[in-house]
């Protein structure tokens, strides 16, 4: 028999562990800018952005997308708040870094993370 377990008791826990992950990467791609190393700056960006994603979606009922698949469920959410949410990490996603400058990625990365991650954990 496969135990289940019900989604709003699941919800929280995907919550606080995405948001945990995304800190932890931003954590990685500010040491990462420090350090000059611009491509994994960006990739623990890009990461951190993911995971503050996975935290708003699991406000929401969903759990553990694909990642191919999150900006679809973004797009899905009914709001404002939601539409701008997923305008900013499709930007987050495609925006192009110049080589040896990524501050203001970081800086909009950063913004992403906090301002959705409390938006999730709002929800709790």
């Amino acid at each position: 028999m496969k135990a289940s377990v019900r989604i709003e008791l699941l919800a929280p826990v995907v919550i606080r562990a995405n948001t945990s992950r995304a800190n932890m990467a931003l954590n990685n791609c500010i040491g990462a800018l420090r350090m000059g190393d611009t491509p994994t700056c960006i990739a623990s960006a890009r990461r951190a952005a993911e995971c503050a994603a996975l935290a708003f979606l699991a406000s929401k009922g969903i759990m553990n997308p694909r990642a191919n698949w999150i900006p679809r469920y973004l797009l899905d959410q009914p709001g404002i708040e939601a539409k701008r949410i997923s305008d900013r990490y499709a930007e987050l996603l495609m925006m192009q870094v110049p080589k040896g400058d990524a501050q203001l990625f970081v800086d909009k990365t950063a913004e992403f993370i906090s301002n959705v991650t409390l938006l999730a954990q709002s929800a709790l």
